[in-house]
């Protein structure tokens, strides 16, 4: 695969688009994932490492963090890595979440003291 890539179907009447490119079989740069037309994901890659960010249905950003392209005996695998930041539907940080190489390593509730 190479060049601009744009998927398209529909999965319990939930219709889904994803628009990026390919270089040598591999995505680059900035993809976009929809639902039904609103934005649920964006990634962005560089190499082995991708900035990935999650939407709440009302467009408010869900969940931001990176991921690395890790190879394991055989398999090669997409794995969160380092911080990941969780927010509610009114953009409030809930979670930090630390990870390496896929592996939960420490999870901190924030207090949202703001009402």
């Amino acid at each position: 695969m190479h060049g601009k890539w744009i998927e398209e179907y529909t999965l319990d009447t939930i219709r889904y688009k994803s628009i990026g490119r390919y270089k040598e079989g591999e995505p680059v740069k900035k993809w976009k994932y929809y639902a039904n037309g609103k934005i649920i994901k964006k990634e962005t890659y560089k190499k082995e490492y991708c900035k990935v960010r999650f939407y709440h249905p009302n467009g408010a950003l869900q969940a931001k963090g990176i991921t690395q392209l890790i190879e394991k005996g055989k398999d090669i695998h997409w794995f969160y890595s380092g911080e990941w930041e969780y927010f509610d539907t009114n953009k409030n940080l809930i979670i930090n979440r630390l990870y390496d190489h896929g592996e939960l390593i420490s999870e901190k509730e924030i207090k949202n003291t703001k009402q």
